[in-house]
This record gives structure tokens, C-alpha cells and sequence, in this order.
């Protein structure tokens, strides 16, 4: 079964639609699992990828650690964690 834990087969969605946009809501957990793959599909999608949070169960702050610990660069981190969201929702923009 393919799903949101294949990160294989996320990147190739991602790459075959590159209008489709993902959130990691309620997947911290999973990308501990497997750093290295996490951190090259969010290297390499940091445009279509949205910050999402698994809030009440995980704070705001424990998804943002998991998310840092990918060792992105300042503007992947950037677009995943506010701009793609601007883009998508203009009027966030404020």
C-alpha cells in the first residue's frame, strides 16, 4: 500500500504534479523515522510543501523542532513554514 509513509512515492506525486501542494500534519513522527529520505523530499519540494501542525496532540513548537531537524536551508524553511501558504492564500499576507 502507497500512502503518506512511502516518502518514494510522495516524491514521485510531487514530481509528476507540480501544482499539488502537501502539509506533514500528524507526519512529524514518520520523517524521525527516516531522516534522510525526509529531508531530501522536503529539499527537494520545499516549494509544494506546507507547514501543518497535529495540534492538540503535538504543539506548534514540537512540530517546528521536527521540521528544523531536517536541516534545511533559511529559505526552504521559509517557503514551507509561511510563504507557500502566502502564495496559496494571498490575504495571510499582512
Amino acid at each position: 500500500e502507497q500512502g503518506a509513509e512511502d516518502l518514494a512515492h510522495v516524491d514521485r506525486l510531487l514530481r509528476t504534479y507540480p501544482h499539488l501542494m502537501i502539509d506533514f500534519s500528524a507526519r512529524i513522527a514518520e520523517l524521525g523515522r527516516q531522516p534522510r529520505a525526509a529531508a531530501a523530499l522536503f529539499r527537494a519540494h520545499a516549494s509544494q510543501i506546507l507547514f501543518g501542525t497535529d495540534f492538540p496532540y503535538l504543539t506548534i513548537g514540537q512540530n517546528l523542532d521536527g521540521l528544523r531537524k531536517l536541516g534545511l536551508s533559511p529559505a526552504q524553511m521559509s517557503a514551507i513554514t509561511r510563504d507557500n501558504g502566502v502564495r496559496l492564500i494571498p490575504r495571510l499576507q499582512g
